[in-house]
């Protein structure tokens, strides 16, 4: 089986162009991560498994202090970077401990469908 870093580097354009508008990711998740996150404002934001950045971008404008974004895909990251200047991106596996962050360091974390791939 392709590791899923290998998966959506090699699809990462797509996946981005299919989740900017697609029902699943912008009619359904995105308001109802919005919804719970609540008022922003002045919030320090992680977004784990942020994809293509389309969720940090929104965060960003919903008026907290600062967005940071990873995903296990290089690929992902880069097309974040471009979508949310932003905010801050990083290569990270959510299934490793995330040493490059002092504790302490987010008021809230976002994680848009990305726990399923997580085996504990």
């Amino acid at each position: 089986m392709t590791p899923p870093t290998d998966q959506y580097d090699e699809m990462a354009a797509e996946y981005a162009e299919h989740s900017a508008a697609g029902l699943a990711n912008a009619h359904y998740d995105r308001p109802a991560i919005l919804a719970l996150a609540g008022d922003l404002t002045g919030l320090r934001v992680l977004d784990a498994g942020c994809a293509a950045g389309h969720l940090a971008r929104l965060l960003a404008e919903g008026g907290a202090a600062s967005v940071t974004g990873i995903d296990i895909s290089a690929a992902m990251v880069a097309l974040a970077r471009e979508r949310c200047p932003a905010g801050t991106f990083h290569r990270a596996d959510l299934a490793a401990p995330l040493d490059l962050f002092e504790d302490g360091a987010f008021d809230l974390v976002t994680a848009s469908l990305v726990l399923h791939y997580l085996a504990d």
